[in-house]
C-alpha cells in the first residue's frame, strides 16, 4: 500500500551490477567474525512439517532476495524431509531444536546460527523468523529499502559466496513507531523492522508476517475521552456525568470521579474491541490541550491529595481498565502523561494492564536542539513513573520546528542521545517519534525517517555513519555533496549548542554563512546527478526545503524583489510536483505563499514606537481546523497595504492565530500593551460581543482574553483597540483571535496587532 498522495518514482538505485550501496563502511554491519556460506545454488530452505504464517512469509523473503541478488533461486521442502545438501532452517524445525535452546528472544527477536555449513535463522512469536531473514539481506548482504520514493536496493552477489556473521538479537522496545508521513507504508514498515502502533499503518501491517500491535482504527490511540464521553441524551439528562470546567458541566469529556461514568467508558470501549479483535492496545487519556482533567470538587480533591492531576485520570482508567480486562484481558490501555498530568500521583499505581504513554513536552517543545538531560522536569516525571513501576512508552517530538518543518533541523545527535537516555529506565518498552504526518516533505525527510526506523530497532547504531550509509547509498554520485551537506548541518547544531543553554530560551537559527553554502552542495549535487532524472528530484526535494528558508527570509534588497516573487511561484510548483502539501500542523501553505507575497509586495513599515513588536498578515496562522467558516486573506482597501484577514461570524474557535517567542521580546525589556486594529463588518444587532483576543501558554494556559463589543468601536473603519498589558513571554505562546458567541457583527476584518512596550507608551503613529 503506497499513500496516495505520494508520486513514486518508478527506479532509481539501478546500478550497473557489482556496484555497491554505500560508498565506505555498512553502517548495519554486525559485529564478529563472518562465515561463509557453502555454494549458494546448493542450499535448500528447509521448514517444520506445519510452518507458522511468519516462518513460511520468511521463506519467500529468503527466497526472493537471494535471486534477485544471485540469481539461484533455493527450493524449498518441510519436515521430516531432509534436504540433499546444506540446508537453511527458517523457524522452530527439528534441526534447529536439535542444536538446543540458545539465546532467549523477545516477540520481534532473531537469532542465526551457522553449524557444519547448514544455517539456522530463528526467530520470536511475532516478526522473529522474519527480521532474521531481514537481518541478514540488510546487515549482512547490504540490501537497502531506503525510502517510499525509491525502489529496494539489492546488491550484485552473483559468483560470489553469501556470508554472515552468527548472532542474536532482540530490540529493547516492543512498539517502534516513526509516525512521519514517509513512514505511512505497513510494507516499508515492515521491511524496516517497525511495528507502527494506530492507522493508517499499524492495523495493515500484513499479518502473515506477524503483523503488529496496534490500536484499532479510528483514533483510539490519544485524545480519546471525548469520543468515550456520554452521549448527547445522556448529557442532558445527567450532566455530572461530564467533565465540570469552571462551574459549569461540559460535553464531550469525562468527570473521572463518577461510578457510572466509569460503566459507560468501559461498554464504549468493549464495543470497540469486539469489532477490532485484533487490536492490542487502547487509549483512554484526555482530550488535547491544557487543563483538560475534571474540575468537580472530587476529581479536583484527589489532584491535590496526590500531587498531580494525572491521579484522577489514572484512578479512573485503572478502574475502566479492571472491566476491561474481564472480557479483553490481552489488550493493555494507555493514557497520556502530558502536560498537566506528566508526573505520576503520589500513591496511585499503574495497573497491569495499563501503559502509561509519556509525552515529551516538557522538554522537546522548548529544546529540540538540547539533550533530554539538560533540563530537569521532564527527568524527573520519567524516573518517577518508572520507580512506580509503570509500564512507560515514549511519544517524543523530534521536529526542529513545529511551525516550519521544511526548515533545516539538525538535531538527530540530540534524538539519538535521548532514546538512549529513555531507555537506561527499565519501564521503557516503546516509543513513538512524531514529526511531520500531514505530508511528505520535511527536510531531510527520507533521510531522518529510515535513520529513526533503524535507531529504534538498535539504538547503539551510529548516527554519523548512519547518515553516510544513507547519503551515498541513495544519491550515488550526489552522495559526496549531499554528506557534506549533512555534516554542515551538524556544525550548525554544534554552533548553537555549545553556546546557549536550555536557560537561554534561545530558538536555532543557521547561521549567515549556511544557506549560501548549503545552496551551493545542492547545486553541486545537482550536477553529479543531472543525468538521473529520479535521483535528480530526491536533491530537488532537499533544496525545496533550502527555498523555503529563503524565502523565511523575506526579500534581501530592492533588487531582490522579482526573484523572490519568482522564488514564491517556483516553490509552488516544486512542492505540488513532489506532493509536498503541507508546511506545519493544521496550516494550509497557501497562507504561506500569500504572507511571502504581502510581505514583498508590503510598503515599508512605521513602526509607533522604536521597540513596537509588530505581528502582521504575513506571519499570520489561520488554522484549517476551525470548520467550514474559517478565516482568510482578502484585499482591503483601507488596511495599512491593502490586505486584511476576514473573518466571516457566526465561529467560536480560535481561526486567527500568531506564534510569539521569547526571542521575539529581546528588544525591550518589562511589560508590553497589546493592541489590535480592526474594523467590523455588516452588522446583525446594533449592540454586543463581536470578538475576542487573548494569549495562551501551553503550560500555563489561557493568560488572558479581552471580548470587544460593538460599543468599542466609535465608527466605521479600522479602530486601534486596547487588550491586555502582559509580561514578555518566556516561553512560545500563542496569540489568538476569533469571534465570540453569536457575535453582533457578520464579519470582522483584522489588520494587525501590535505589542508596545510599556515605557514607549503612548505610541506616535502617523494617520493612515
Amino acid at each position: 500500500m503506497k499513500w496516495s498522495a505520494v508520486p513514486m518514482v518508478v527506479s532509481l538505485l539501478t546500478c550497473a551490477q557489482g556496484s555497491a550501496a554505500v560508498a565506505g563502511p555498512n553502517a548495519l554491519a554486525p559485529s564478529g567474525e563472518a562465515r561463509v556460506w557453502r555454494d549458494t545454488a546448493a542450499y535448500t530452505v528447509l521448514l517444520p512439517e506445519t510452518p507458522a504464517v511468519q516462518e513460511e512469509y520468511a521463506a519467500r523473503l529468503l527466497g526472493d532476495a537471494i535471486e534477485e541478488m544471485t540469481g539461484v533461486r533455493l527450493p524449498v521442502v518441510r519436515e521430516p524431509g531432509a534436504p540433499p545438501g546444506p540446508f537453511v532452517s527458517l523457524g522452530a524445525t527439528r534441526a534447529a531444536t536439535g542444536l538446543g535452546a540458545g539465546t532467549e528472544l523477545k516477540p520481534d527477536g532473531y537469532r542465526i546460527r551457522e553449524q557444519d555449513g547448514n544455517w539456522y535463522f530463528e526467530g520470536g512469536q511475532r516478526r522473529g523468523p522474519v527480521n532474521a531473514v531481514l537481518a541478514f539481506m540488510e546487515e549482512d548482504l547490504g540490501w537497502r529499502d531506503y525510502s517510499i520514493f525509491v525502489p529496494q536496493y539489492f546488491p550484485d552477489w552473483r559468483g560470489k559466496a553469501l556470508q554472515a556473521v552468527p548472532r542474536a538479537y532482540s530490540p529493547p522496545l516492543e512498539a517502534r513507531e516513526v509516525h512521519i508521513r514517509e513512514a505511512w507504508d505497513p510494507e516499508w514498515a515492515l521491511r524496516n523492522r517497525s511495528t507502527p502502533l494506530f492507522t493508517p499503518t499499524g492495523p495493515a501491517v500484513d499479518q502473515a508476517a506477524g503483523g503488529s500491535p496496534s490500536y484499532p482504527p479510528g483514533g483510539w490511540f490519544a485524545h480519546t475521552f471525548a469520543r468515550l464521553a456520554p452521549d448527547a441524551a445522556t448529557f442532558a439528562a445527567h450532566p455530572e456525568y461530564c467533565a465540570q470546567k469552571g462551574d459549569k458541566r461540559v460535553p464531550n469529556d469525562l468527570c473521572l470521579s463518577h461510578p457510572e461514568t466509569v460503566k459507560i467508558v468501559a461498554a464504549n470501549v468493549l464495543t470497540i474491541l469486539d469489532a477490532n479483535p485484533g487490536a492490542a492496545f487502547f487509549s483512554i487519556s484526555q482530550n488535547d490541550g491544557a487543563w483538560a482533567v475534571c474540575a468537580c470538587p472530587t476529581c479536583r480533591a484527589l489532584t491535590g491529595k496526590e500531587g498531580s492531576a494525572s491521579a484522577p485520570v489514572l484512578n479512573f482508567v485503572n478502574q475502566v481498565a479492571a472491566l476491561v480486562a474481564v472480557k479483553s484481558p490481552h489488550v493493555k490501555l494507555s493514557t497520556l502523561a502530558y502536560l498537566e498530568t506528566f508526573r505520576p500521583p503520589a500513591t496511585i499505581r499503574p495497573a497491569s494492564n495499563v501503559i502509561i504513554f509519556l509525552a515529551t513536552d516538557r522538554h522537546m517543545w522548548a529544546n529540540p536542539f538540547h539533550f533530554i538531560d539538560e533540563t530537569e522536569p521532564f527527568q524527573q516525571a520519567l524516573r518517577a513513573w518508572n520507580d512506580c513501576g509503570a509500564q512507560i512508552h515514549l511519544w517524543d517530538y523530534t521536529f526542529g520546528d513545529n511551525a516550519h518543518w521544511l526548515n533545516p533541523s539538525p538535531n538527530f545527535d540530540v534524538l539519538a542521545y535521548n532514546l538512549r537516555f529513555f531507555l537506561r529506565q527499565p519501564g521503557v518498552s516503546g516509543v513513538l517519534f512524531q514529526d511531520n504526518y500531514c505530508s511528505v516533505g520535511d527536510s531531510r525527510g527520507a533521510l531522518k525517517t529510515w535513520l529513526l526506523t533503524k535507531l529504534l530497532w538498535n539504538p547503539n547504531w551510529d548516527v554519523a555513519a548512519l547518515e553516510r550509509d544513507f547519503s551515498f547509498g541513495y544519491y550515488g554520485a550526489a552522495g559526496e555533496a549531499m554528506q557534506a551537506y549533512n555534516d554542515l548541518l551538524r556544525a550548525e547544531w554544534q554552533r548553537y549548542h555549545e553556546r546557549y543553554r536550555p536557560a537561554d530560551q534561545m530558538k536555532f537559527a543557521v547561521s549567515d554563512t549556511f544557506l549560501p553554502q548549503a545552496q551551493a552542495l545542492l547545486k553541486q549535487a545537482a550536477a553529479a546527478v543531472a543525468a538521473e532524472p529520479a535521483r535528480s528530484r530526491e536533491v530537488e526535494r532537499e533544496a525545496a526545503c533550502l527555498l523555503y528558508q529563503r524565502l523565511e527570509q523575506g526579500v534581501r534588497s530592492p533588487a531582490d524583489r522579482e526573484t523572490y516573487l519568482a522564488d514564491i511561484e517556483r516553490l509552488r510548483e516544486t512542492c505540488e510536483r513532489l506532493g509536498i502539501s503541507s508546511f506545519a500542523e493544521s496550516v494550509n501553505p497557501s497562507l504561506k505563499y500569500m504572507g511571502w507575497k504581502l510581505r514583498a509586495n508590503r510598503p515599508p513599515v512605521v513602526l509607533p514606537t522604536p521597540n513596537t513588536i509588530q505581528f502582521w498578515l504575513d506571519t499570520v496562522s489561520l488554522p484549517s481546523v476551525c470548520g467550514p467558516a474559517t478565516a482568510s486573506i482578502v484585499e482591503e482597501a483601507q488596511a495599512e497595504a491593502g490586505y486584511a484577514i476576514l473573518q466571516p461570524c457566526p465561529i467560536t474557535h480560535w481561526s486567527i492565530q500568531w506564534t510569539i517567542t521569547p526571542a521575539s521580546f529581546l528588544k525591550a525589556e518589562g511589560r508590553y500593551i497589546v493592541r489590535v486594529r480592526a474594523k467590523l463588518g455588516a452588522m446583525k444587532r446594533p449592540q454586543g460581543p463581536v470578538f475576542h483576543l487573548g494569549l495562551y501558554s501551553g503550560e500555563r494556559g489561557t493568560l488572558f482574553q479581552k471580548d470587544f463589543t460593538v460599543a468599542d468601536f466609535t465608527g466605521d473603519g479600522y479602530q486601534w483597540l486596547q487588550a491586555a498589558t502582559i509580561d514578555a513571554p518566556r516561553s512560545a505562546m500563542t496569540l489568538y483571535l476569533g469571534p465570540t458567541t453569536d457575535s453582533a457583527a457578520e464579519a470582522i476584518y483584522v489588520d494587525m496587532v501590535e505589542m508596545v512596550p510599556e515605557a514607549e507608551w503612548p505610541p506616535l503613529r502617523p494617520p493612515l
